[in-house]
């Protein structure tokens, strides 16, 4: 009997490690890129979410468009692994009125033999991540953490608080190399170039 529960749990242990190792694997070598510029009115839509404290990370996120009376359709973002939390971006947007619809994650329990889907919204009206794009160009809807609210064990109890650790600019330089060999790169480049010539404004204009 003892070898046989001796025999069980190294199975179970190397298939664990399997796993694990497999999963870390295809993190390590994700490296999304953006899609080519499919028109000069198109625009990318783009923010970051760090999901450290929430109980899944992230694995989907989907945009939508305001629209009056119609369906709107809802678009899928791509993102990356960075600073403790996730680059996300859209590309070949259209012009039009957008927001953060929902995300979330899939997590599995191997203790539990269980699949556990997460969603989440933002839980406040504004939406804050809401955009209007009237013409081409780089639309940034902010950077936020998952902050559990202590309120019992449910999940349901969170807020995205808004972060300034990580900036705007910061994800635009992690863009530009995701966005090499594309259209893309050049309207990154030139909204870069915007946050510098501004921030150099507003130190000119405190010294004066």
């Amino acid at each position: 009997m003892k070898k046989r529960w001796i025999l069980v749990y190294l199975l179970v242990t190397i298939g664990l490690t399997h796993c694990n190792s497999i999963v870390g694997e295809l993190l390590s070598t994700s490296d999304p890129t953006f899609r080519e510029r499919e028109g000069s009115n198109l625009s990318i839509v783009f923010g970051y979410l760090n999901m450290k404290d929430s109980p899944a990370g992230l694995g989907w996120l989907e945009f939508k468009e305001y629209a009056s009376g119609i369906k709107a359709p809802k678009r899928k973002a791509t993102f990356l692994k960075i600073h403790d939390g996730y680059l996300f971006w859209d590309d070949n947007v259209k012009p039009g009125s957008y927001y953060v619809y929902k995300f979330g994650d899939t997590h599995y329990s191997f203790e539990m033999d269980t699949r556990f889907d997460y969603t989440y919204r933002f839980k406040v009206e504004p939406n804050p991540t809401k955009i209007d794009i009237k013409k081409a160009g780089v639309y940034f809807v902010g950077s936020y953490k998952y902050n559990k609210i202590e309120s019992g064990d449910d999940e349901a109890n969170f807020k995205m608080a808004p972060i300034t650790s990580v900036t705007e600019i910061m994800l635009l330089k992690k863009m530009m190399k995701q966005a090499k060999g594309t259209q893309w790169k050049e309207l990154i480049k030139n909204r870069m170039s915007e946050i510098r010539e501004f921030g150099s404004r507003m130190n000119t204009a405190e010294h004066e």
